[in-house]
């Protein structure tokens, strides 16, 4: 349960971060656009790590992105 509960909120937060990219890199805001891809690339690497052995992860993993990105759209204030 705690693996799911993991891959939920890192890919929470990753779908989080993708959504405040694409925002920052249509408004030319370089170094927030190259922040949130680095972070993106660890969040990333973090998740296909969860899930790599246990497909089960990605019903987790849908969640947290649908998450992520009404969370980000939700309470966008920039």
């Amino acid at each position: 349960m705690w693996k799911f509960i993991l891959v939920f909120v890192i890919v929470t937060v990753a779908d989080f971060l993708w959504a405040a990219y694409i925002s920052h890199t249509a408004k030319g805001n370089i170094w927030k656009a190259s922040s949130y891809a680095a972070a993106i690339a660890l969040f990333g690497g973090m998740i296909t790590i969860a899930y790599i052995n246990d497909s089960r992860m990605i019903i987790p993993a849908v969640l947290g992105a649908f998450a992520g990105t009404y969370l980000c759209l939700r309470f966008k204030k920039d």
